[in-house]
């Protein structure tokens, strides 16, 4: 069974027989009956949180596969980061476009990006809702915060190494961002039936 399910989602993936919907943020494999598909949360200062659906990107879903179905290797962590350019992430995202293109937020203090740590999984979904990823803002540099992503490298900029596995903008920026905010982020991840 969970040969056959590899093989049908693999076969989507290379034929691009899946949907997006923008509206619910979750990908869509009708062959396999599945979506999947995540919530970045961000508040600022414990206030005015805001949510926004992820844009699960190509490559992560192929690596995904592999981890799942044919004993990939499982990255040895997730980590969130913000970024601060307003542009919409697109399916070829990938780490180092998020960084050049999305434009990597690392004006905080914390020496990485910050771990995502998820309680176990329930009703399908996963989220570090328990334990919020928080970014305190540093002296001087980028005030402003567009979006987010979830990567497999905890290194600030980093270009040459990991896979980048989701991220999207939010509909309005933080801005005015200051010495000593501190910025939360909260990512939830599903994996529905969708028969």
């Amino acid at each position: 069974m969970g040969n056959n399910l590899y093989k049908e989602l693999r076969r989507s993936l290379n034929a691009h027989r899946y949907e997006k919907d923008h509206d619910t943020g979750l990908a869509h494999f009708p062959g396999a009956n599945l979506a999947i598909g995540g919530v970045f949360t961000i508040e600022v200062n414990g206030q005015n949180p805001s949510s926004f659906h992820n844009l699960i990107v190509d490559d992560w879903l192929d690596t995904a596969l592999d981890i799942l179905f044919n004993a990939g290797s499982v990255p040895a962590g997730y980590y969130i980061a913000p970024y601060a350019n307003n542009v919409s992430p697109s399916g070829s995202w990938d780490a180092a476009t998020f960084v050049a293109t999305g434009g990597e937020f690392t004006n905080y203090d914390e020496a990485t990006r910050v771990e995502w740590t998820p309680a176990a999984s329930s009703s399908g979904t996963v989220t570090n809702s328990a334990s919020k990823a928080e970014f305190t803002i540093a002296a001087s540099g980028d005030d402003t915060i567009w979006g987010a992503g979830i990567l497999t490298n905890s290194a600030k900029s980093d270009t040459t190494a990991g896979t980048l596995v989701a991220a999207n903008k939010d509909s309005a920026a933080r801005s005015g961002l200051v010495d000593g905010d501190v910025v939360t982020i909260t990512y939830a991840l599903t994996l529905a039936d969708n028969s």
